[in-house]
């Protein structure tokens, strides 16, 4: 908040609190305030760091969850509908339907999604 105001003929002087950087007294309260509060906040980062590592120690999944659909009705589906349509009936978003048919290996039907070309897999037609 007060970054930055340590320049010549700025001072702070709160009304409502007995803070004061007129004064050497003053500037010395704000510095230690200062050096409290990024200790707490290293002290809070060295403890998201050490529960991170023992949750993976640990084999838990961190993250999101997968979004959980069914990827060979998309693949059937898309064979007669956009991916607008296939994502709307399945509950998920378009790019998750765009991607879960992007992955698939051989022949590809190209579109445009997002004004990229994009090709997902047609079984029935060639390239």
């Amino acid at each position: 908040m007060l970054a930055g105001t340590d320049g010549p003929c700025v001072d702070f002087v709160s009304i409502s609190e007995a803070s004061d950087t007129t004064t050497p007294v003053g500037r010395m309260i704000f510095t230690v305030l200062g050096a409290v509060a990024e200790l707490e906040r290293n002290l809070i980062r060295e403890r998201v760091a050490m529960g991170i590592h023992r949750a993976r120690k640990q084999g838990k999944e961190l993250g999101r969850p997968r979004a959980v659909f069914d990827r060979e009705k998309a693949r059937n589906l898309a064979e007669t509908m956009s991916v607008r349509a296939i994502a709307k009936q399945l509950g998920v978003s378009k790019s998750l339907v765009a991607r879960a048919l992007q992955k698939q290996p051989g022949p590809l039907l190209r579109f445009k999604y997002r004004n990229r070309q994009v090709g997902i897999p047609c079984p029935g037609r060639l390239n």
